[in-house]
């Protein structure tokens, strides 16, 4: 599709050096960047001896929450049609608070780079709040961590990532695929309106991606929006 070089959003060393050996074997056409699950993952992954230049290690990926068509985002407020009868239901975090503050602690006193899911809007609060303390702690300059997907992103947390110098990364085909159905099931028509809002973060001057996460969707509409990027609505 003319894409030069990817992502690997969830590696492993073992995938590493998979991916490292179809690359010396010329069966790999891209280059990709790795970021292996977990700072013990990383740290191992750092070690292996990567020859072909198709490969490097990037940072840590983490998971915060699920995803909204599941019902496992986790949101500030209930879901717009109640799961299993229960009107309160708002999805849920995949570790406490503390134990994700520790982590993002730990990895950025180190000098990783984080790139951690978060879908919803509570799930970016907590994210937020754990890269604005270990950068209390730790002050680093330019640490360009990164929420990924950052689908429900409000107005005040776009502002607060302008302060941190955090990164959003929108999986904006959910619109394309899912947009009906996070109007009408998940989010309703105010919520849903508002998803992977790229339009709010330029004109904050947040830099900002956009990507496929395929293989959940394909590439081909990714390559239409990308075309019309400057053109993004919130």
């Amino acid at each position: 599709k003319g894409v030069t070089t990817a992502n690997d959003g969830a590696s492993s060393p073992g995938g590493i050096s998979a991916m490292e050996a179809a690359a010396q074997a010329g069966n790999l056409s891209m280059r990709v960047v790795a970021w292996p699950t977990g700072q013990q993952a990383l740290e191992a992954a750092k070690k292996l001896d990567l020859k072909s230049g198709k490969i490097k290690v990037g940072g840590i990926k983490d998971f915060y929450d699920g995803s909204i068509q599941g019902f496992t985002g986790y949101l500030s407020e209930p879901y717009h049609t109640p799961h299993d009868g229960d009107s309160h239901y708002r999805g849920y975090p995949r570790s406490s608070k503390d134990a994700l503050i520790a982590k993002v602690d730990a990895a950025h006193k180190a000098g990783y780079q984080l790139f951690i899911h978060t879908n919803g809007d509570q799930a970016i609060s907590d994210v937020l709040e754990a890269y604005r303390k270990a950068q209390q702690a730790t002050p680093r300059a330019d640490a360009r961590h990164t929420l990924i997907h950052a689908q429900m992103a409000r107005e005040d947390q776009l502002d607060e990532m302008k302060a941190l110098g955090v990164i959003p990364s929108f999986f904006e085909l959910h619109t394309y695929y899912w947009g009906d159905r996070h109007r009408d099931i998940f989010l309703g028509p105010d919520r849903s309106a508002r998803i992977s809002p790229a339009q709010s973060a330029k004109q904050r001057g947040i830099p900002f991606t956009l990507h496929a996460d395929t293989p959940v969707v394909p590439m081909d509409p990714m390559l239409m929006v990308w075309a019309a990027v400057n053109r993004v609505s919130t």
